[in-house]
């Protein structure tokens, strides 16, 4: 049954992306015309559908993949005081308890809810969906789409100023959310931000002063806190020198206790129709650790990205190395590369770059006459960049997918 649902998956990701979000414009649509957000059935139906969307992440594998884990040196991100000021924006004004106990209470559910299923949509179903062909258009259509999404608010009987303000800042908002996902790989600061913002409104006191300016700024706040964290990142990013990345980063070989990050990153890394499985990592780092380059953080001792592969004496990629790691040869004249994972709050960094040239560095030293791996269509352009040539279609099918062979000659 999971097997079926996960090719169901890659067979359909966009179409079943699309039916997402119509189905949850349409049920919460239903929710507010006949219930209110208030009723305990909005909150009864939230719920359900929140479960669900969890259940197939599960099924699918893609705990991680979507965000669900947490983040790592939150300091990069100011320890997300801005989306304390964000969230606060409903509470300018004072509290108003105008609602009984349980409305507040089943209000307060729904929102949390609400804030989970479109993180989850547009952040993580609709951008991870869109990311593996172009990664600022993905980061452009799931900021607009979530935010055009509010227009639906006119036909639950909202007034139209509002509405067209809420969508403008829903957009800035889901900027900075995807930012934040896109850098961090947690989508999990975005839910709950997102939740408390919702949850909140029911306290709201609204004046004229307010209703204006609490738009303008929850269009400028996310906005400038994004354009930080992708300044901060550059900082850090593809602008830094070997040196620096040197500093930042120790290069050596994987330990055997650090198998469990290895696991974690491949799935954060790639989608599951193309992740090694744990059992398979765990046996190619036990027959050849040696292939094995991890960029280790200093600040965290943490892996931030590695580099692994098998050798042999074969000249062409066969799905095979993926498989089965006693496939390797300790002194054949080829590596096979069979994965380069760097987790997002690090990439755009030169980090993948200092990985493949040390990696190359190190096994020309051990006598390699060269490395291959395969790509799809996409990442053609990158590996030219890292010195390989393209060879041509690989014999590989990994994934259901069409890949082609690189090979950098040592």
């Amino acid at each position: 049954m999971e097997n079926k649902i996960k090719k169901l998956f890659d067979r359909h990701e966009t179409t079943i992306c699309i039916l997402l979000i119509v189905l949850y414009i349409v049920i919460n649509s239903f929710c507010i015309q006949n219930f209110g957000i208030t009723d305990i059935r909005s909150t009864i139906i939230n719920t359900a559908f929140s479960a669900m969307l969890l259940y197939l992440i599960v099924k699918l594998d893609r705990v991680s993949y979507y965000g669900l884990t947490k983040v790592d040196n939150v300091k990069h991100y100011l320890y997300f005081l801005p989306l304390v000021l964000i969230v606060s924006v409903n509470l300018w004004n004072g509290i108003n308890i105008n609602h009984t106990g349980s409305e507040i209470a089943f209000h307060i559910l729904t929102m949390f809810n609400i804030g989970f299923i479109e993180e989850v949509i547009f952040r993580g179903f609709l951008f991870k969906m869109m990311a593996k062909d172009n990664v600022q258009m993905a980061i452009i259509v799931s900021s607009v789409t979530f935010g055009i999404g509010h227009i639906v608010n006119l036909l639950n009987g909202a007034d139209l100023i509002p509405t067209l303000l809420q969508i403008c800042y829903a957009v800035s908002i889901g900027y900075l959310f995807v930012t934040i996902f896109y850098k961090s790989g947690s989508i999990v600061p975005c839910i709950i931000a997102h939740g408390l913002f919702n949850a909140f409104s029911i306290f709201n006191i609204e004046t004229t002063v307010s209703m204006y300016l609490a738009p303008v700024f929850l269009v400028i706040v996310p906005v400038v806190y994004a354009i930080y964290i992708n300044k901060t990142s550059e900082g850090r990013g593809d602008k830094m020198t070997t040196q620096s990345l040197n500093e930042r980063f120790t290069f050596r070989e994987i330990y055997m206790n650090e198998i469990p990050q290895a696991i974690a990153i491949e799935m954060v890394c790639f989608p599951p129709n193309e992740a090694c499985s744990a059992l398979v990592m765990k046996e190619r780092i036990a027959v050849a650790s040696e292939l094995f380059l991890v960029a280790i953080e200093n600040e965290t001792g943490l892996i931030a990205g590695f580099l692994n592969g098998l050798a042999t004496d074969e000249p062409a990629f066969r799905d095979d190395f993926f498989k089965d790691a006693n496939l390797h040869k300790p002194d054949g004249k080829y590596v096979m590369l069979l994965g380069l994972d760097v987790l997002p709050q690090y990439r755009m960094q030169g980090l993948a770059r200092e990985l493949v040239n040390q990696y190359c560095a190190r096994e020309k030293a051990r006598g390699r006459e060269a490395l291959i791996l395969t790509c799809l269509e996409e990442k053609v352009e990158m590996y030219k960049k890292f010195q390989f040539e393209d060879d041509g279609m690989a014999n590989s099918t990994w994934g259901g997918e069409s890949w082609l062979q690189m090979t950098r000659t040592l």
